[in-house]
């Protein structure tokens, strides 16, 4: 008989408006303590503030224990962020961003999943062609004068 350990206790981290567990697959989500039906994937982007814990499953079917509680709170709450557009999303390249009129000195993030930024240019038009990177998901960060506006999720399809 072969004793197989259970998987560790996996770790949240943040990344803008996700959730990132330590564990690369077969995740269960929880909120306050309640499973979240379907959010298995290794990251889950949270659609409200709260305690949010992750459990890992091994390859043989053994459960870890529950993470230590991470604390979301929404990015998305500044009355800015409703006046700034980013879209079509997903996108097969071209991605459009609106900002507000007469409000200048943007600069624009484009990330992986794993925070590194693939581009880091000062937004002078309003579409961002976004086509040279592989198809997949990406953290589109928005600033004026240094000072983090918006955060968005950007699907890439080819």
């Amino acid at each position: 008989m072969e004793v197989v350990p259970y998987p560790a206790v996996p770790n949240i981290t943040a990344h803008a408006d996700s959730l990132i567990s330590s564990w690369a697959s077969e995740n269960q989500w929880y909120r306050e303590g309640t499973l979240l039906g379907g959010a298995t994937n290794w990251y889950y982007i949270p659609t409200q503030p709260g305690n949010y814990q992750v459990a890992a499953t091994n390859g043989n079917g053994c459960n870890s224990d529950l993470s230590a509680s991470y604390f979301f709170t929404s990015l998305e709450d500044d009355i800015l962020n409703k006046n700034i557009s980013i879209y079509p999303n997903p996108t097969t390249g071209l991605v459009n961003i609106e900002v507000p009129a007469g409000m200048e000195n943007y600069s624009l993030h484009i990330l992986n999943l794993q925070g590194k930024i693939l581009l880091n240019e000062p937004l002078k038009k309003q579409t961002t062609d976004l086509s040279n990177l592989e198809s997949g998901i990406y953290v589109l960060q928005l600033f004026q004068d240094q000072q983090l506006l918006k955060t968005s999720k950007i699907v890439l399809i080819k």
